[in-house]
């Protein structure tokens, strides 16, 4: 072989194995590409999978501060829709419990019951029983009649104009009030009692 000859021989000769050295590298290349590429992907998807937690979180978040929200409107629309109701209904109490004083049969229900409780609880002594300016004498008279016998001495009658309907009887230091005045002066007590049947009320089926 001529020295051209082998010249040429060992020129293809390193020009393959620069060749296979590239191919290699090449080969080298993708394999740490595609290495890069799936670290890349699972620490994308790791992101996003804590992304859409926090997302979700807070999501929670705010469907709980609006449910919180909610709830407290709609209990300050309903304790102001209660106190509307109780005021409007002490209203009618009072103009309810002073139109049953002023018809006759009613009055002697209620003076009635004012007695029987009165005998049972209070001493008996002389009795000052304060009373409406309005009541009529004859109801006066017969009340007289009644409890003389039985206290031992004729009550005290006495008319108030503070007292709207109703009586109020005070057996020395012992006081049974029976007057409108007395019987809504516990404001507190009724107020409660009307929640108390307000929300009875709405517990029944509709």
């Amino acid at each position: 072989m001529s020295t051209a000859g082998a010249l040429v021989e060992m020129l293809k000769l390193v020009e393959e194995h620069e060749l296979g050295r590239c191919r290699e590298a090449l080969a080298n290349a993708h394999a740490q590409a595609r290495v890069v590429r799936r670290d890349a992907q699972r620490t994308a998807r790791a992101r996003l999978h804590t992304h859409v937690q926090a997302l979700k979180q807070e999501r929670r978040r705010a469907l709980a501060l609006a449910s919180a929200e909610l709830d407290t409107a709609h209990r300050q629309h309903r304790n102001r829709c209660d106190y509307a109701l109780i005021q409007a209904g002490l209203k009618q109490l009072d103009t309810a419990l002073v139109a049953r004083w002023r018809d006759v049969t009613a009055r002697h229900q209620w003076v009635e019951s004012l007695m029987r409780t009165a005998l049972a609880r209070l001493p008996r002594v002389r009795w000052e029983i304060s009373h409406p300016p309005e009541w009529p004498q004859r109801e006066q008279s017969e009340l007289d009649t009644r409890l003389a016998p039985q206290l031992g001495v004729a009550p005290v009658l006495r008319a108030e104009p503070g007292i709207s309907a109703g009586l109020r009887v005070r057996a020395g230091t012992a006081l049974l009030d029976g007057t409108l005045e007395g019987l809504l002066a516990d404001r507190a007590m009724i107020e409660a009692l009307m929640l108390a049947e307000l929300a009875k009320q709405d517990s029944l089926p509709q």
